[in-house]
C-alpha cells in the first residue's frame, strides 16, 4: 500500500553498511529524505547517489538528513555504492523488509517499459562516466522500482514520491522548496 502525505512515517530500526544503528525515531525534529534504489550494481542509482552526495553540503547544512536503501546483500552494497563514501547512512535490504513497509513497488512492465529511452540512455552515460556502467546484478530485484520520501519533523509523510521509471526520484527542485519552506536552521 503507497504511503500519502500526513501520515506517519513507518518506524524502523536497522544498521547501515558499516554497522551504526538508524531509527527513524532519532531524525524527529529534522526533515528527512529516505531514498530507495533498486541494487547496489544500479547504475542510475549509483548515479543518484552521487548527486546526493555532491548536494549534501548545502542541503545537510539547511536542515535536511538523508538515508539511502538498496535492496541487496551488505557485501553487494559495500562493494558498489560504499565506495562512493556517502556522508550519510546507506542501508542494505536485501529482505526488502523497509520496501514492504514503505509500498515501494516492483513491476517488470514498468521497469520495460521506460528501460531504453533517450532520458534512460543519457543518464546511463552519466554513470558510466563517473564509473556505474550498466551491469545486471545477479540474483538481484531487476524490476524494482525507485522511490523517495520527505518526512517532516514529525515523523509524518510530507512527500511521497513512487517512480514508474527506473532512474527517475524526487525533484531537487521539489527537495529546496521543502527546505525553504521548513524554514529549519543549519545543523553542525
Amino acid at each position: 500500500m503507497k504511503l500519502t502525505t500526513g501520515v506517519p512515517a513507518p518506524v524502523f530500526a536497522v544498521q547501515d553498511i558499516f554497522g551504526q544503528s538508524v531509527a527513524l525515531q532519532n531524525f524527529a525534529g529534522k526533515l528527512t529524505l529516505l531514498s530507495f534504489y533498486r541494487n547496489s550494481a544500479c547504475a542510475l542509482c549509483n548515479l543518484q547517489v552521487h548527486k546526493l552526495i555532491a548536494r549534501y553540503p548545502d542541503y545537510h547544512a539547511r536542515g535536511l538528513e538523508m538515508l539511502a536503501v538498496f535492496e541487496s546483500p551488505l557485501e553487494g552494497v559495500r562493494a558498489n555504492v560504499g565506495k562512493q563514501d556517502a556522508p550519510f547512512s546507506i542501508i542494505a535490504d536485501p529482505s526488502a523488509a523497509l520496501y514492504d513497509l514503505y509500498g515501494v513497488e516492483t513491476s517488470e512492465a514498468k521497469v520495460m517499459a521506460n528501460f531504453n529511452t533517450p532520458k534512460q540512455q543519457q543518464l546511463a552515460q552519466e554513470a558510466a562516466a563517473i564509473g556505474y556502467p550498466l551491469v545486471r546484478e545477479e540474483g538481484q530485484n531487476f524490476y524494482r522500482l525507485p522511490a523517495d520520501f520527505l518526512i517532516a519533523p514529525d515523523l509524518t509523510i510530507l512527500r511521497a514520491f513512487y517512480s514508474d521509471v527506473v532512474g527517475d526520484h524526487l525533484a531537487f527542485d521539489d527537495i529546496d522548496q521543502a527546505l525553504q519552506d521548513a524554514a529549519l536552521t543549519p545543523t553542525h
